[in-house]
């Protein structure tokens, strides 16, 4: 058995034919290009047989805030990260997400560190999240961590994060970022 790698809702057609074996009603030899025309029951050709089946599989969104348009320097700054299953199915395995802390930006907590029954790590600007418990059909679940703010950062920083894995078949799903910017300004707001 082979792995459909085809997102959530994907409608697939498998064509067949058949011909031969003395059947004088099956002249047009069946071949893979033959089987590709048939579009039902002995259509367009003799022989024909279709099945359509829809793709039921996870989809894994995330969403990210830190409830701020603004930060202040020298401050902290709590993210949540949220993680949708908008899929048909629950997750299978191990699904992943990975915050990248931009310049400005550091981990204030302890490393690993577990929530929601995810395991997480911290490895320098790195925030790297991995759960093998399974996310159901629109159930949410959550990652929050605080950062502090340095003192001297550049003038805006954009924290980017994704999510990718357990049994989510969707093309680019792991390249696929998803962005909260804070604008840091020099005074607290």
């Amino acid at each position: 058995s082979a792995d459909l790698l085809a997102p959530d809702g994907t409608s697939i057609v498998n064509k067949a034919q058949v011909s031969g074996g003395g059947d004088p009603l099956k002249t047009t030899t069946a071949t893979p290009v033959t089987a590709a025309t048939c579009t039902g029951a002995n259509t367009p050709l003799v022989g024909c047989a279709i099945d359509t089946d829809t793709v039921v599989a996870p989809n894994l969104t995330l969403s990210k805030t830190n409830g701020e348009d603004e930060l202040a320097r020298g401050v902290s700054a709590t993210y949540t990260l949220s993680i949708t299953n908008e899929g048909s199915t629950a997750t299978v395995g191990t699904f992943t997400v990975a915050d990248l802390l931009p310049t400005g930006m550091a981990y204030s907590g302890g490393s690993p560190f577990s929530m929601n029954s995810f395991t997480c790590t911290v490895s320098g600007q790195g925030i790297t999240c991995d759960r093998a418990t399974p996310l159901a059909p629109s159930a949410i679940t959550t990652i929050t961590f605080t950062v502090s703010i340095s003192a001297t950062p550049p003038g805006a920083v954009i924290n980017r994060a994704k999510v990718g894995g357990g049994n989510d078949p969707s093309p680019n799903k792991s390249t696929r970022p998803t962005t909260a910017t804070a604008a840091l300004c020099a005074d607290p707001v």
